[in-house]
């Protein structure tokens, strides 16, 4: 068969221009949202600063930006590099986004922006950024100079789970400020807040996702890698629901995150990188020993150290076995480790263990004389999650609105079991309460009233109400007090020890209120305004003991957090155990060293 070539005659190839010419017309007028004309370096600049002040001023004004006649996607890419460093970064995860004036079109010049918040009302911009600073520095302080980029990713894969309770509590829970700010987040919450701790650790990460999950791309030595810390997380894993966490989700490659037998993260999108598709096919990780590691690890001169029943061990990122350090009585509980010294938990009685070498299989009693009070207690499987919240005051207890309610984060309760208007009872069944005394004014108190189980877990409810007690008398705190930072300020760094480790109650300790004279305050003067009320703790013995620190030392149980009220140079001297008509009271001075 036979082609016969047609002729183009002039007439037809005008016709074609024209089409042509019509063609990149229409074409440009469609497509007009994606290109504009180029604005100089020094608008850029003056845009980038002005994002930058926008930021970190919390300025919720709106900003005419027409003169620049620029797209949305323009903005948001300056918008973007001027929240990409430094305290503007930090900032950024304050709000909820740039927002539009009153454009409605994506493809429209953009006449006015501002900065979007949660919520309606501006957002208290000052304490969100304190706290998400105070937060990424404490973490970040943890990572140490022998860590490989591995090794950095997953201490910071550990710190996020370890501050964050998985909850759908608020607007912030869906962005990174829910953990880093609030300690709660649902998946879109941990890996932004992941992204964040790796960009500030030096390491380049992105999020991917599928149609009802998303989780972490991460890179290490120039290979991609899965990490999903959301299901690594408390109750998340396995349905515990009892602070156990682990790293099964931790550096794996494609395709054992489409084969996993836990869950399957199938139909997800990665995003392209440079023109090219990201693909996770290492499997250097694939078998480390630690995937299945549960609760704390503590890193040490390149092996991560843990406890496995009775034995303590220790083993590399990469490694598919373990090495045995020391074998106990009983099952152990790893603590920390600091200046190559091993802490660890057996049968509630701390021990230390030297992994510098000539004493390195030899068990030491942890020192006693006056360490102070943990921040944070190690997590024990015996207590079971819980997300706390207080009805604010004038609040209604039956409604459940958000707004009526403040959420505060993560804690723990001894025993399931569900408890109602019986704050005796409730009192006795709670083991670690987060931090609330900002939230309270002077002469307020908080009355649990509530223990009980929801569909995402267990609920501690409680309720602000007013102390009428009179101004003479010293401030009341009927419950107990042991604050957790998450989030809250920073771990300090390590004073002098000046006051014994608080000791978990034993059977027959007595619940006291302890209670600090601020510094150049009068033991005489009973004003709530000189005396800072730190919640309740216990004694060893009911016994009255005046002006004898050193009995009054082996007198206390378990002593409430109060490192933060104690400036540099300064120390708790523990003067008075007495009986008031609220009960027993023990009272401190914070006195210059």
């Amino acid at each position: 068969m036979h082609f016969q070539k047609k002729k183009v005659t002039r007439g037809t190839f005008k016709i074609l221009s024209i089409i042509l010419t019509l063609s990149i017309f229409v074409q440009a007028f469609l497509f007009r949202g994606f290109e504009s004309k180029a604005i100089s370096n020094s608008d850029k600049t003056e845009l980038v600063n002005m994002f930058t002040k926008m930021l970190t001023t919390a300025d919720y004004s709106m900003h005419d930006v027409s003169k620049y006649n620029l797209y949305f996607h323009e903005l948001k890419e300056l918008y973007d590099k001027a929240g990409s460093s430094g305290d503007a970064l930090l900032a950024k995860y304050c709000y909820s986004y740039l927002g539009l004036g009153d454009e409605k079109l994506p493809n429209s010049k953009v006449k006015t922006v501002y900065l979007k918040t949660y919520g309606r009302a501006p957002v208290d911009f000052k304490s969100n950024f304190s706290k998400i600073k105070q937060n990424t520095n404490r973490i970040l302080s943890g990572i140490q100079n022998d860590m490989t980029e591995a090794d950095k990713a997953l201490y910071l894969h550990d710190e996020l789970v370890k501050c964050t309770v998985y909850a759908n509590s608020n607007n912030y829970c869906y962005m990174g400020g829910g953990p880093l700010i609030f300690g709660t987040g649902i998946c879109s919450g941990y890996n932004n807040a992941y992204t964040l701790l790796l960009k500030l650790a030096g390491i380049e990460s992105f999020e991917v996702y599928n149609s009802n999950h998303s989780w972490n791309y991460v890179k290490i030595d120039n290979k991609w890698y899965n990490v999903d810390a959301t299901w690594d997380d408390t109750g998340y894993s396995k349905g515990t629901g009892n602070g156990i966490y682990f790293r099964h989700f931790f550096l794996r490659s494609d395709k054992e995150f489409q084969t996993d037998k836990l869950k399957k993260h199938t139909g997800y999108k990665v995003t392209p990188l440079d023109g090219s598709t990201a693909v996770a096919d290492s499997t250097i990780y694939s078998d480390s020993v630690l995937h299945d590691v549960e609760n704390q690890i503590a890193f040490y001169k390149g092996y991560w150290y843990f406890a496995n029943g009775k034995n303590i061990e220790k083993a590399k990122l990469t490694s598919s076995t373990s090495e045995v350090v020391y074998t106990a009585a009983s099952n152990v509980e790893i603590v920390d480790i600091k200046d190559g010294v091993l802490t660890y938990r057996c049968n509630s009685e701390s021990s230390t263990i030297n992994l510098n070498g000539s004493e390195s299989n030899v068990p030491k009693p942890e020192p006693k004389p006056e360490p102070k009070p943990e921040p944070e207690p190690s997590i024990v499987t015996k207590k079971t999650v819980a997300s706390y919240y207080l009805l604010k005051k004038g609040g209604s207890r039956t409604n459940y609105k958000a707004s009526n309610y403040i959420s505060l984060g993560k804690g723990y309760i001894t025993k399931e079991e569900t408890i109602k208007n019986d704050s005796d009872k409730i009192l006795k069944n709670l083991a670690q309460i987060p931090d609330y005394s900002k939230y309270l004014n002077q002469n307020e108190y908080v009355e649990w009233y509530s223990i009980k189980k929801e569909g995402d877990g267990w609920h501690v409810d409680g309720e602000i109400k007013e102390n009428k007690q009179d101004d003479n008398q010293k401030p009341s705190d009927p419950e107990p007090s042991n604050p957790e930072p998450k989030p809250a300020d920073p771990e300090p760094e390590t004073p002098t020890p000046v006051n014994p480790e608080p000791q978990k109650p034993s059977s027959t300790a007595t619940k006291a209120m302890f209670y600090l004279v601020k510094q150049g305050g009068s033991r005489t003067n009973y004003k709530a305004s000189n005396y800072i009320s730190l919640g309740s703790g216990t004694i060893l013995t009911p016994t009255t003991i005046k002006n004898d620190e050193e009995a009054i030392l082996k007198n206390l149980g378990e002593i409430p957090s109060y490192s933060k009220y104690i400036p540099d140079g300064y120390r708790v001297q523990w003067y008075s155990i007495k009986k008031e008509n609220d009960g027993w009271h023990v009272d401190g001075e914070i006195i210059q060293k």
